[in-house]
């Protein structure tokens, strides 16, 4: 939002509702009701990852881009690739675990928003780049952007880790 006003804020309680689950999407429904009677157009919506909103999205407002939120993207990552650290042999993963979630969301900072094309590539270089590789990635981003890195403990080719993580 080019202005940084907040537009609305709709409370729900869950006593409004047949569930918890299901405050988060009235809220949306309020939300986007409001907008409608003041016949504001939603171009793009930008929420986390409740599958529910999801479909909602898709059904009642298909020709609105639905991006989802990088913190919630990056909290989702975190939370799979601890899990990762602590299955076996998967250890070093552990210390990778920052500089991951860094790199998602310089992946989605350092990229305009519309070139999804480019953030994916960004984002797939992780898995060269944690094994000391910054040449020769998936285009467009085929290149890392550093200085020569150093005092890393980098995950060696053929490492179960490396594999899970999706490194070729």
């Amino acid at each position: 939002m080019a202005t940084g006003h907040v537009v609305g804020l709709h409370l729900v309680q869950s006593n409004e509702v047949s569930s918890s689950y299901h405050m988060e999407i009235e809220g949306l429904r309020r939300g986007i009701d409001a907008l409608r009677r003041e016949d504001i157009a939603i171009g793009e919506l930008v929420t986390d990852r409740h599958l529910q909103i999801q479909k909602w999205l898709r059904e009642k407002l298909p020709d609105t881009k639905h991006s989802f939120d990088v913190w919630h993207v990056a909290k989702g990552v975190k939370k799979k690739v601890f899990a990762l650290s602590k299955q076996k042999d998967c250890g070093q993963v552990a210390k990778w675990i920052k500089s991951i979630t860094n790199h998602l969301y310089w992946s989605a900072a350092s990229s305009t928003e519309s070139d999804g094309e480019v953030i994916m590539s960004k984002w797939k270089s992780l898995a060269s780049h944690i094994q000391n590789i910054h040449h020769g990635h998936e285009p467009p981003f085929t290149d890392c952007q550093h200085d020569e890195l150093t005092d890393r403990k980098w995950l060696q080719p053929g490492t179960l880790t490396r594999v899970l993580l999706g490194a070729k």
